[in-house]
């Protein structure tokens, strides 16, 4: 067999693969090929008496086991392989397997990983050989790479698996074993672990109750369920799984409120602010205790305050249910005490709603996978806690400062769209039956402005300047306030190292990470005298403005 000298686009990736070898204007890389071509073994052995076996060639983008593998000479691959040829060599982007993956090389692809290959080595965009199967659906080496234990929950860097994979690119084949492979290979690869409770509404009387359950002991991964009457649209339980033992209350009938007087709020009582906690529980319950928002047991004691989350309490870490729970009970406990607790949309919860679940950790994977559900199913409008998402605002105004995820843009806030709208229109389209009308084509304009990279849950141009989007200047920033009637503005979203004031003190970032190391997760008091506040998960406070 000839080579075909032919270059072939991965769309995937921004690279081209030359396949076979040509455009290389190299004599004797193109004598290598003519070796190959004629399987002249005694030619090949001069080669590696001379360079050795792992040599590169056409621009270190080859070697002649991947030579040999573009031309599908299994036994010169397998004698390259017994001199010790370099089986997970990474050359452009490119692996033996990875090859393999692209053109559906199955039965080399096998012998490659009895013979050492590694089934899960990825390259620098982080693809590995089944997302490449995946994404090209290469079926015959999906299988082959399958049997060899791949990594389906391996993410590369735009946190595809090799499930969304295959689904982006319209691969049915593949997704379809990839779906009953994900669950088969769930069980028992994860430590023992559980999710929940989660309440379904399944009637106006009735409410099932239900964990997802990983038991890696017995390699099982399964729901562990129990219906409960509701009364009066109210279900009240206690947890019923493992260490479980909470009391549970939820309200069904709870109305979302999205007036004028529930987006601009004027009090002068102490602020609590919190950014990105995303998933991280136990980071959350010390910073809250250690600033007496909460007592120990995380029952509310900050009296008539109010409390304000910033965004993203979902994706990343590995116990965002728990922290849904606890942003629920406290909701409750505050008004009970006359303080109150808000909750913004920040673009994570969107990308939730939006049913794609890249940036979930590894063990909700396991556990919507492995019982064949989709994490985003949690959020549905009748399954708690992840329901209390839908009714996430875009933003408030509490005595003049004005809180949004990502910030308001100076090109947003020109657009003259009031934070009341922008909070009807987020609950209008995660919430279709309320009663809030619109014209629909005014309806997708304008979610299209609040979703945009000018948009409050998506603008980073008040701390990064991109390619695309100016740095905001202090004449922008004063713009932005003087029209939502506010004094100073906080925001989350970008990463900070510590809470400091921005813009001549107009500006407060607070996602500072919960879960970097070297980073002091903070969050931002503000007192009833207006003072702004630092405050550590140690409870120390430093005044900042």
């Amino acid at each position: 067999m000839k080579f075909k000298l032919a270059l072939h686009l991965l769309v995937f990736t921004p690279f081209l693969f030359v396949h076979g070898f040509a455009q290389d204007n190299t004599s004797n890389d193109s004598l290598v090929v003519s070796f190959i071509n004629e399987n002249n073994i005694s030619k090949i052995d001069s080669l590696i008496k001379v360079n050795g076996i792992n040599k590169t060639y056409f621009n270190n983008s080859h070697t002649l086991l991947t030579l040999a593998i573009s031309n599908s000479n299994l036994n010169l691959i397998k004698n390259l392989v017994d001199r010790g040829a370099n089986v997970n060599i990474v050359l452009n982007t490119l692996s033996p397997l990875i090859q393999c993956a692209i053109y559906d090389k199955d039965t080399i692809a096998e012998y490659l990983l009895t013979h050492g290959a590694i089934v899960d080595v990825y390259n620098i965009q982080r693809n590995t050989p089944l997302l490449y199967a995946a994404r090209v659906g290469s079926v015959n080496t999906l299988k082959v790479l399958m049997r060899f234990r791949a990594n389906p929950f391996f993410q590369n860097f735009q946190n595809y698996n090799s499930l969304e994979y295959a689904l982006s690119f319209g691969k049915t084949e593949a997704a379809n074993l990839l779906r009953d492979y994900m669950v088969a290979y769930s069980k028992g690869i994860y430590p023992s672990c559980f999710d929940g409770p989660h309440v379904e509404r399944i009637s106006k009387r009735r409410a099932r109750v239900f964990y997802l359950v990983n038991d890696s002991i017995n390699s099982k991964v399964f729901v562990k369920s129990k219906t409960f009457r509701a009364t009066n649209g109210v279900i009240s339980f206690k947890g019923f799984y493992a260490t479980d033992s909470i009391n549970y209350t939820v309200n069904f009938n709870k109305p979302s409120k999205y007036s004028e007087n529930e987006t601009v709020i004027n009090s002068k009582v102490k602020i609590f602010a919190v950014g990105d906690v995303h998933g991280e529980y136990d980071s959350l319950a010390k910073l809250l205790v250690n600033n007496s928002i909460v007592d120990k047991n995380l029952n509310w004691i900050f009296g008539d305050g109010h409390l304000v989350f910033i965004g993203d309490l979902v994706d990343r870490g590995e116990r965002v249910t728990d922290v849904l729970w606890l942003v629920y009970r406290l909701t409750e406990q505050a008004e009970q005490s006359g303080g109150r607790v808000y909750t913004l949309m920040g673009n994570h919860e969107t990308i939730i709603l939006n049913n794609d679940n890249r940036y979930i950790h590894e063990k909700y994977q396991i556990l919507t996978r492995g019982n064949k559900i989709s994490y985003s199913d949690l959020f549905s409008k009748n399954v708690w806690p992840g329901a209390m998402v839908r009714n996430f605002k875009a933003g408030i105004v509490i005595d003049s400062i004005l809180f949004v995820h990502a910030g308001i843009s100076y090109q947003l806030a020109q657009k003259n769209i009031p934070l009341v709208r922008m909070n009807q229109l987020l609950d209008k389209l995660y919430n279709p039956d309320n009663s809030f009308l619109i014209d629909p084509d005014v309806f997708l304009n304008e979610l299209n402005l609040i979703f945009s990279e000018y948009g409050l849950l998506w603008y980073r141009g008040y701390l990064l300047q991109t390619p695309t989007i100016p740095k905001a200047t202090m004449s922008e920033v004063s713009y932005v306030l003087k029209t939502f009637g506010a004094s100073q503005m906080v925001i989350g979203h970008t990463e900070v190292d510590s809470i400091a004031p921005l813009y001549s003190g107009m500006l407060f970032p607070i996602n500072v990470p919960f879960a970097r190391r070297g980073i002091v997760p903070q969050g931002l008091l503000i007192d009833e005298t207006r003072k702004f506040w630092s405050c550590s998960i140690n409870g120390q406070c430093t005044l900042i403005k």
